[in-house]
Formats: structure tokens, sequence, C-alpha cells
């Protein structure tokens, strides 16, 4: 598998992923707690699951509008070790997504799985828009959820503008490390002296975006992040698919 590529736009860092094997399917953020206690999402048994195991009783899912073009998703994705898994986004609002799980998957259930917004470009490179949501691989329930796009600096008041036309499936175990890679460039330019004239603040993250990197650090921060990403793709690459869309 090839690494993966770096783009710099305008002055928003974005690091972007190479297409995986199989299927177009998934900053230094941390998602343990995400990912060991879940936000709530909505099933096809009329329930909705929490990270603590509590139950909300909820309209069938299976008359939530948008999906129409779906109402019986299959497992048809070769997730890896993740097993087979059918996605669906909503025809009438982007960020939201439709989710099943094969039997095969349900053995993944401890560990979960997360969906990631991304943005693919015609090279068929992508980049991560937003956080991930997470799930467990129960078989035959139908996941609904919406995956919101991070605000862009300086006020963070604003969505990003990309389209999410794709989405990163990947295991929960291996998200930290996705992050890591989708992030390093941009951690390079800030905690290297001299290589970012101005940053601020993300609340979002508790991290610092750079807004202007120092030029000079581009071919080191390259190297920096080929390397963070060549791990990645070394250590984790049977545990994700990206979804086109």
């Amino acid at each position: 598998m090839k690494l993966f590529a770096f783009l710099l736009l305008s002055t928003f860092i974005l690091t972007s992923c190479d297409q995986p094997v199989r299927t177009r399917i998934p900053g230094g953020d941390s998602y343990n707690e995400d990912i060991t206690n879940p936000g709530a999402v909505n099933t096809g048994g009329g329930t909705t699951t929490t990270g603590t195991g509590n139950t909300n009783t909820v309209p069938d899912p299976n008359s939530e509008p948008g999906f129409d073009h779906c109402p019986y998703l299959s497992p048809t994705h070769d997730g890896g070790s993740i097993g087979y898994f059918g996605l669906c986004q909503n025809q009438d609002i982007s960020k939201d997504f439709k989710a099943v799980f094969s039997e095969s998957a349900s053995g993944q259930g401890q560990n979960g799985t997360c969906f990631i917004p991304i943005h693919i470009l015609s090279s068929g490179n992508s980049y991560k828009l937003g956080k991930a949501e997470c799930v467990q691989n129960q078989p035959d329930l139908n996941y609904f959820m919406s995956l919101n796009k991070e605000a862009v600096p300086p006020n963070f008041s604003v969505p990003r503008p990309e389209a999410i036309n794709g989405v990163m499936v990947i295991k929960s175990t291996s998200v930290n490390a996705y992050m890591g890679c989708m992030s390093a460039k941009e951690d390079f330019f800030v905690a290297t002296n001299g290589c970012c004239f101005q940053q601020v603040y993300n609340p979002t993250t508790a991290k610092y975006n750079c807004l202007q990197p120092n030029q000079q650090c581009e071919s080191a921060a390259n190297n920096y992040a080929n390397n963070v990403c060549g791990m990645f793709v070394q250590n984790h690459s049977n545990n994700y698919r990206q979804v086109n869309f």
C-alpha cells in the first residue's frame, strides 16, 4: 500500500489518506473515551444504545426519512479484521448514515467500529473532516448516525466547507493511530520552534492549529508525517476501509 499523501490548502493544513485495498471505504486527537463510552446511536431494534448499556425507546429507525434507497441494507463491504458491513448515506442530509454489520463482524463487538467523515479527492486521496462516531458491532441491526464536520479556525464558528463524500470505517483500536497520522504535519509545525508564525487554540480538540506555517519547515514536516503515517499503514492496514459516496 502506498504511503499517505499530504496537502497544504490555503492556511489550513490537511492530511490525506491514500486509497486502501478492496473498497473505497476508514489531529492527534485521542478517542479513548469516545470509544469506550460512545455517544447514543439509533439501532434497528427500536432502541437507542449508549456506552453505559442503557437503552431508551425511539421511533422505528426503519422509517427514518432519507434512506428509502437502501431500506434493506446488506453487509457487502469486506472490512478486513472488522468483518463485513454495509453503509448507506442519507439522500437528504449528507452527514447522516446508516450502517449494518454481518455475523462475522459481531466478534469485534467488544472493541467496536468507528466511522469518520472524510473528503475524497479526484486522485483517490482523502482527509478527515470530523471526529469519530463509534458503535458496537451487533449483527443485523441498523445503526443510524450523524457524522459532524469540525469547525475551522480562527473562530471555530463555521463548519468545514468540503462535502462529506466518503467515510473511513475503522476498528476502534486503530482510531488514535489514524488521528495521529491525520494531524502529524500540523503537529510538527506547532511543536517545532520557529515553524509556525501564528497559531490558535482549538477548544474542540484542546490543541493548537497553525494558521501561518513556516514554509522552510515544509520538507521536515512532510518527512515527519510520512513516517507517522507509514507506521499507521504498516500496523493497521487490515483494520480500516474507506467507502466512497
